[in-house]
């Protein structure tokens, strides 16, 4: 229980919420510190390592190969590198403070953490849907009710293995703790509604029993674990009433872009339908293969896969009809595809370094005897394959943990025991280095959000201050950078608008920033530069009605009347009811009769 400490550390950093910030934030800086004080902890330590099997060193050099080659994308990415960069460093660290306490004490953190995060996290959200709450809002801490589905899917499998072992032979206490562990995360995973989870959950429990001989009391086993976990699921699916639903407009979320597509808007007020969810990532992929294909060999780099994304939507969309477009558009961050973001991002290398390393530490896990953690390791590549399970910290934290449970090599001479002992002392060193340099990019970000949430319900003059303040706090995110460059455009000022604002692309890609330089570069009375910015957008984003719209209005400026009127029919056939398009529309009209008389 000398793990305890650290694993309860772990798991509380994990499950970190503050309602003014993007729910990654407290959990990155906080896990850093966490990790930071692991590896202070186990610099000095001398561990007994065992033998591995070939499949166990491979897991090992596989994650070590993936962290490096993204590593060393991030030197040509752009957007949030750092976040990205900090997770890596993270799960690293976690890994190495944990390997390096021998296995045994590697699987008991890893046991203790899980139990913490899955009861934690289940019990907040079944408290919070017996309180009422519905939709959105029953997230567990994890900023999003997907994402939790996908902690609670890689949790259960070691939380139902302990439940089954303590209540065979184990004290009561434990054994009861653990089965309510499992009853809450079943729940809550019900509750979640995500259906990659519930996959992904089902097939980490089937992944425990394989390879097991074949017997009765395995089959019985087997069945009765899958059937409860199912009927707890299932449960929280039977309709039950609601809460009066209110004719006030909801506020935004604390982390959602002020210029989100509509799309995204519509799949966060409500549970988007099975078929239209499948489609949506139907057509993610399809634009995520084009990109990696494009990025050969090498990718985009470490977070530059929103914008590579944009780029080739936009062109895909490019062939088709303005209206068909605006249909098709997604404004996705992620693949929704951990693979696929590895193509696209790290290059083929990456990719088979990522899957390497999940293949083979499932593999190693079965053959070690450690069922449930190989079931969850699976359940993971499972998330992986339908969503972005390595952009949430609590996830990379428990697989840092279970790649840190592996069976480590044994020292056999004293010479090379000695050689190890000064490569795992500098191996601490620098990943401490790392992590207290990544911190206080991690500290800005937080910090940074809270600003300009605060700012949120402020008069227009006191959020540009507060907005300004954001900006200077946090000079990395894109978010803070768009939210100061709209404020001084509201205010009328252009120039200072325009240079937030193109600060604010690189960091945070998004077809709306070029609509909105452009909107500033017509204040300017510099028609020339805004037709610019809104073909920027359009190439991006083909059926956008804004774009269209605004275009028609820098084409008329410049007098190319019937280009004008081109782009202003195509943003009124998008948007019929639009008064100002047709508005738009009788002036370009009118101007073009004045020419004619004119001549």
């Amino acid at each position: 229980m000398k793990t305890a400490p650290f694993a309860i550390a772990i798991a509380l950093s994990a499950l970190a919420w503050d309602p003014h910030a993007e729910a990654a934030h407290p959990k990155r800086a906080l896990l850093l510190v966490v990790a930071l004080a692991g590896l202070a902890w186990t610099a000095t330590r001398k561990t007994k390592i065992e033998s591995p099997a070939p499949s166990q060193s491979r897991a090992r050099l596989f994650a070590l190969a993936f962290v490096v080659v993204s590593a060393l994308g991030a030197l040509h990415g752009g957007g949030d590198v750092f976040a990205l960069l900090t997770l890596l460093v993270v799960g690293v660290a976690l890994a190495l403070t944990a390997g390096t306490l021998g296995r045994a004490e590697a699987l008991s953190t890893l046991r203790i953490a899980t139990l913490c995060i899955s009861g934690i996290a289940g019990g907040i959200t079944v408290i919070s849907a017996l309180a009422g709450a519905r939709g959105f809002s029953l997230h567990g801490g994890q900023g999003n009710p997907n994402w939790l589905g996908l902690l609670l899917a890689v949790s259960i499998p070691i939380v139902a293995d302990l439940a089954y072992a303590w209540h065979r032979r184990g004290p009561r206490a434990r054994s009861v703790v653990a089965i309510g562990v499992l009853v809450l995360s079943s729940l809550a995973l019900g509750l979640s509604h995500s259906r990659v989870a519930w996959i992904a959950c089902g097939v980490g429990l089937v992944t425990m029993f394989f390879r097991q001989n074949p017997s009765a009391s395995l089959l019985r086993r087997a069945a009765l674990t899958l059937g409860v976990v199912s009927a707890l699921v299932a449960l929280p699916n039977v309709p039950l009433p609601r809460r009066p639903t209110s004719t006030s407009t909801p506020a935004p979320a604390a982390h959602s872009s002020p210029l989100a597509s509509p799309a995204h808007d519509e799949a966060r007020s409500g549970e988007v339908d099975a078929a239209t969810s499948l489609r949506g990532r139907l057509w993610i992929a399809k634009i995520s293969v084009r990109a990696a294909v494009s990025s050969f060999p090498f990718g985009v780099g470490l977070g530059g896969y929103p914008d590579a994304y944009l780029r080739e939507q936009g062109e895909a969309l490019s062939t088709m009809s303005p209206k068909e477009a605006s249909r098709r558009f997604l404004n996705a961050t992620t693949a929704h595809d951990d693979f696929l973001q590895a193509a696209v991002t790290t290059g083929p290398l990456g990719l088979v370094c990522f899957a390497g390393a999940i293949l083979a530490a499932i593999v190693a896990h079965l053959r070690s005897g450690t069922r449930a953690i190989a079931g969850a390791l699976a359940a993971f590549a499972v998330c992986a394959l339908g969503d972005s399970p390595m952009q949430q910290p609590a996830l990379v934290a428990l697989v840092a943990l279970a790649f840190a449970a592996l069976p480590a090599a044994r020292i056999a001479k004293t010479d090379d025991a000695t050689k190890h002992l000064v490569f795992s002392t500098r191996s601490h060193l620098a990943l401490g280095l790392a992590c207290a340099l990544l911190l206080v990019p991690a500290s800005r970000a937080w910090l940074g959000t809270r600003t300009r949430v605060a700012a949120e319900s402020l008069e227009p003059e006191a959020r540009l201050s507060k907005l300004g303040r954001a900006a200077r706090i946090d000079p990395r995110s894109g978010e803070n950078a768009l939210a100061l460059g709209l404020a001084r455009l509201e205010l009328g000022d252009a120039d200072g608008a325009l240079d937030a604002l193109r600060r604010s692309l690189p960091l945070l890609p998004n077809v709306g920033t070029y609509v909105a330089i452009g909107n500033a570069e017509l204040e300017r009375a510099r028609p020339d530069l805004a037709e610019a910015a809104y073909r920027e957008a359009l190439a991006r984003d083909p059926g956008s009605r804004r774009a269209h719209a605004d275009l028609a209005e820098a084409l008329r400026r410049l007098t190319r009347l019937p280009e004008a009127e081109e782009h202003a029919r195509i943003a009124l056939q998008l948007g019929p009811g639009d008064a100002r398009v047709r508005a738009l529309v009788d002036q370009i009209h009118k101007d073009m009769m004045e020419m004619a008389t004119q001549e």
